[in-house]
């Protein structure tokens, strides 16, 4: 079986980009959400080139890959938007390094299921009624990275868990309902966070997490 068909026999998003993030291989499944009739019509066009989608997630995903290109490291993300069949999709991919002979990067990966219809649909749409909040885009859904770390900022992950609902509305009560935990535990990280961002006011704290890209971040805790 050759490499296309082999992508072809793949029930899931499938891409193969180059180091610059130009397309070069797709299978038939990648082919349509994207808008063309054939992938010979996507080789070597870009994020920016993709079909209903807007130019900030574009960006996303350049960034994305780049980060996947420096560290080497397989990236997991979760991203719900309007893609060119004029259908909101919820998908769930991994981007991973493809190397050479010589074990250098020469290409990337990029594999995602659609879980449109999965439970986290609900959750699809808090993070897009959130992100009209933040961006005041009311269609440029949003693409998050999904992180497992602890290291971001030096947070925990309890701490990044805090963090992420809180940036996105959430009282410190509606947070330790969510998470299971009493209210002062949910405070007592709030102001260790603003320790580790070096911030005295939540209102600061806010602003520098959104500023450092926190908002483009779902810890894995979540889920």
């Amino acid at each position: 079986m050759n490499t296309e068909n082999l992508l072809n026999s793949i029930n899931d998003y499938v891409s193969i980009l180059d180091i610059d993030c130009n397309f070069l291989m797709v299978n038939y499944k990648q082919t349509q959400i994207m808008g063309y009739e054939s992938d010979t019509d996507i080789l070597g066009r870009n994020y920016h080139q993709f079909r209903g989608i807007s130019s900030s997630l574009a960006e996303h995903f350049i960034t994305e890959d780049k980060k996947v290109l420096e560290k080497n490291e397989p990236l997991r993300y979760l991203s719900y938007q309007k893609y060119s069949d004029g259908n909101w999709h919820l998908l769930l991919g991994d981007k991973n390094c493809i190397l050479n002979d010589a074990h250098q990067v020469v290409s990337i990966y990029s594999q995602a299921k659609d879980i449109t219809n999965n439970r986290l649909v609900d959750f699809s749409r808090f993070m897009f009624d959130i992100n009209k909040k933040y961006t005041k885009k009311n269609k440029s859904g949003f693409d998050c990275t999904i992180v497992h770390q602890d290291d971001i900022n030096g947070l925990s992950k309890k701490e990044m868990v805090v963090l992420f609902y809180f940036l996105r509305g959430k009282t410190a009560r509606e947070i330790a309902s969510i998470i299971c935990r009493s209210d002062k535990t949910v405070n007592f990280h709030l102001e260790t966070i603003k320790v580790k961002f070096n911030v005295t006011s939540k209102s600061a704290l806010i602003e520098k997490a959104i500023y450092d890209g926190f908002m483009n971040i779902i810890p894995d805790e979540i889920f």
